[in-house]
């Protein structure tokens, strides 16, 4: 059974560009030794995320089932599955985050991994710090939209 990956840790990113892979995380990644960077964005903040080989292929199958033709499908193409590059764990579980990733998302020496289920995501800690705190003030109208989603989803499930 392939574990969830969920929580956080605060790491910091060492002189070369690397960071370590909290145990954890390693344990819900079932110890792949190679992980898929890309770039994202939310709430105009920049992130990176990191997909074990097996959710980033499920993800390009997934894409590849989508119309072709469609701008959206080409737009999310272009900017997150063409930044796609694979990184490697060494036998201390550490991996280089490429500089122009570092650069892109802002990564200085405080960073922040985010378990988010079927990825990592990587932020700088001022950049998740002022997210959280959006979020928290959001937080009631979140759950309650999560609510309505849950509800939604039983009612199609039990048709």
């Amino acid at each position: 059974m392939k574990l969830s990956l969920q929580g956080r840790a605060h790491v910091k990113l060492d002189a070369k560009g690397r960071i370590h892979l909290p145990s954890r995380f390693r344990e819900s990644l079932q110890k792949e030794n190679r992980l898929i960077i890309t770039n994202s964005v939310h709430a105009n903040k920049r992130y990176l995320d990191v997909h074990s080989p097996g959710s980033w292929q499920k993800l390009i199958d997934q894409m590849a089932r989508l119309p072709h033709m469609r701008a959206d499908v080409q737009a999310f193409q272009r900017y997150y599955i063409s930044s796609g590059e694979a990184v490697e764990l060494d036998g201390q579980g550490r991996f280089l985050i490429p500089g122009h990733f570092r650069e892109f998302a802002s990564l200085a020496d405080d960073i922040v991994l985010i378990g988010a289920g079927t990825k990592l995501e990587i932020w700088s800690d001022g950049n998740w710090n002022r997210l959280l705190a959006d979020l928290e003030g959001r937080f009631d109208s979140i759950m309650s939209s999560i609510a309505d989603l849950t509800q939604t989803g039983l009612k199609r499930s039990k048709s």
